[in-house]
């Protein structure tokens, strides 16, 4: 989930805590390592997430009447759980007591409690400062299910965000619905001023030589190859605990520079020797740049902070970006071959290449679970894959030979998001379920069903149970929701969450993240297409067009109809889904993705645009690469 990155839009983590708060390395040897930011494991502790999907479910721990109702139906049974959930509220310490903390004056509120670890500090708001908590204190798989968490050491940040707003004395749904759409248009106004607009300015033909294309190697190039190596290091800041990244933000913000030196040096060298382009400069000289980046910026950061879980995050990284770049190369085919098949080729193309992404992010989850990486970082890496592949599609839906070939294009597309939807439901009403004896501990990982003896073992008992889990999954995260919303400002820093609550709410909120910056991708990208589209044919604007592969033989009206009607898809699909959500959860999709982009808005808009980057690269012919000798491959 994301924790922010080293400039976190307009609400700064790293300006959040307070000077006062100590350092990792003086907080005690004794205290429960943080699992929140990596996978590393201590006798007795399991990772984050291991903790975090240990099925510890809403009244597990309630006494016998609950588990001997094994002959009342599904809907019965959903009715006395909601009546019961009310007896286990989202209480405020001065009732339950159960942290060790008191509420206190506003001032002593970030002092830290004995036992809870809980730090309330002050956040900087636009509207009024308050205390909010950002400090995570990893769930011990130990925690019972009734086991009382504060709320800042339980809940993720970014739902901290929500639920902070969501409050009784928060801002009005017309501030938050105006600051989510200042974010989104934000994002949409970064994403092409980082991407295309440098290849806006005017270039000399490759042919031309080294001097003569001084725009594109001393201006162009330096500005693109910036984005990626400040998108590596952004990636790679968000290991180390966000209390800490203040002293990182120098390095992320200027160690990029370096990337951009080393392309220079590679490319002037070359040209020495009459070679320009580079061949391949994305892997000759772009890649050796970023390494030589991300090489310095290690050597410049704390040593403190280069812990284990740090270094084996940038493992991580360094073989996320391997599979990555394959994934890439299998795009580049699709978009070579794709406009050389008939119609029925086509649709079989785009659903191998739709399973084949779907494959490469199952190997990045399992790379994730290989080198001890909590894997909520893999899924917060998803969206890129996802807004790569929506590129590629948005460029060749003017190359589709049949209407309905467009169609299924674009609901693979838009289903994407959905399925991402579908999973988080089956997934959550997994953990979800209670277990029948009164041993947790046995059931870690099984689903079990909720009766032994009534109608959900009959025929359909497999399809029954999942619906009765899915259903009181809702429930419950509805009555979360709804019992944080009546809080204030104030006394929501000091409620308490059970911890299997807390669980549920935190896994909904990371798969929540992917789900909304999916669906915030779907919907930009068309527009970014017809954007670019719009810039290349321009005369006064568009003259490197006939460098730009794809753009150059492009039919621009079908392109821009094909995304318009793409757009038209994908922002229905967007509300509709919010308008689900709305009615059944009481959960905003578009005041959450606000927060999202509220939280993380440099890393996602520099992620992003590395995407773009890396597209326009394979593009741009000024980059080194043939694309007529390879599609001819294609053309036997």
């Amino acid at each position: 989930m994301p924790v922010g990155s080293s400039e976190n839009g307009l609400v700064e983590f790293s300006n959040v805590l307070p000077s006062s708060l100590p350092s990792k390395s003086a907080r005690g040897s004794n205290r429960e390592p943080r699992g929140s930011r990596g996978g590393s494991r201590s006798p007795g502790h399991g990772s984050l997430e291991d903790r975090n999907l240990t099925p510890d479910l809403p009244g597990s721990c309630d006494p016998g009447p609950e588990q001997e109702d094994g002959a009342k139906t599904c809907d019965q049974r959903h009715s006395i759980q909601s009546r019961q959930s009310r007896l286990v509220p989202i209480q405020n310490d001065e009732v339950a007591g159960s942290t060790g903390s008191k509420p206190s004056a506003l001032a002593d509120s970030h002092q830290e409690p004995e036992t809870g670890r809980k730090r309330n500090v002050m956040a900087s708001q636009a509207s009024s400062a308050n205390v909010f908590a950002v400090a995570k204190v990893a769930l011990s798989h130990t925690s019972k299910a009734c086991d009382k968490l504060g709320f800042g050491d339980a809940v993720e940040p970014v739902m901290q965000l929500y639920l902070n707003d969501c409050c009784s004395d928060g801002p009005s749904a017309w501030v938050r619905g105006a600051r989510t759409a200042g974010f989104v248009l934000s994002l949409l106004f970064f994403l092409p001023l980082l991407s295309f607009v440098p290849l806006l300015i005017p270039f000399s033909a490759p042919h031309e030589g080294f001097a003569s294309n001084w725009t594109f190697n001393f201006v162009a190039h330096p500005i693109l190859n910036y984005v990626c190596a400040r998108a590596s290091l952004e990636l790679l800041a968000r290991a180390i605990e966000p209390q800490e990244r203040h002293r990182v933000r120098l390095i992320v913000r200027w160690i990029p520079l370096v990337n951009c030196t080393v392309c220079l040096l590679i490319h002037g060298t070359a040209s020495l020797f009459g070679i320009f382009p580079l061949p391949f400069s994305a892997l000759t000289s772009c890649i050796p740049g970023i390494l030589s980046a991300s090489f310095l910026a290690k050597q410049l950061t704390p040593t403190d902070l280069l812990t284990h879980d740090f270094r084996q995050f940038a493992k991580f990284v360094l073989l996320m970006w391997t599979l990555w770049m394959l994934q890439f190369l299998i795009l580049t085919g699709y978009l070579l071959s794709f406009p050389l098949l008939p119609p029925f080729h086509q649709v079989l193309l785009s659903f191998a290449v739709t399973s084949i992404l779907s494959g490469f992010g199952f190997l990045i989850e399992m790379l994730a679970v290989w080198i001890g990486v909590p894997k909520y970082y893999a899924t917060e890496l998803k969206p890129m894959i996802y807004f790569i592949s929506f590129l590629f599609t948005a460029a060749l839906f003017s190359s589709a030979k049949s209407v309905w070939v467009f169609v299924i294009m674009l609901v693979q597309d838009a289903g994407k998001a959905l399925a991402i939807l579908s999973k988080t439901w089956i997934f959550l009403s997994n953990y979800f379920v209670r277990p029948v004896g009164g041993d947790e501990e046995n059931t870690v990982g099984k689903t079990k069903s909720l009766t032994q003896n009534g109608r959900c073992l009959r025929f359909w008992s497999m399809i029954e149970t999942k619906v009765c889990s899915i259903r009181e999954t809702g429930g419950r995260l509805q009555h979360i929701l709804v019992e944080f919303q009546v809080h204030t400002r104030e006394s929501l820093q000091h409620a308490t969450i059970t911890a299997a609550d807390a669980r549920l709410l935190d896994n909904f909120a990371r798969f929540l993240v992917l789900f909304t910056m999916v669906e915030v991708c779907e919907v930009l990208v068309p527009l970014l297409y017809i954007i670019v589209a719009t810039l290349l044919h321009i005369p006064e604007v568009g003259q490197n067009r006939q460098y730009l592969y794809v753009f150059k033989d492009m039919n621009f009206g079908d392109a821009l109809r094909g995304n318009f009607v793409a757009f038209l898809i994908e922002s229905s699909v967007f509300l509709l889904t919010q308008v689900v959500l709305l009615r059944t959860l009481g959960f905003n999709l578009w005041y959450f993705a606000g927060n999202v982009l509220n939280l993380d808005f440099w890393y996602w808009t520099f992620a992003f645009s590395t995407c773009c980057v890396s597209w326009t690269t394979v593009l741009i012919a000024h980059a080194g690469h043939d694309l007529e000798l390879f599609r001819s491959l294609f053309s036997f």
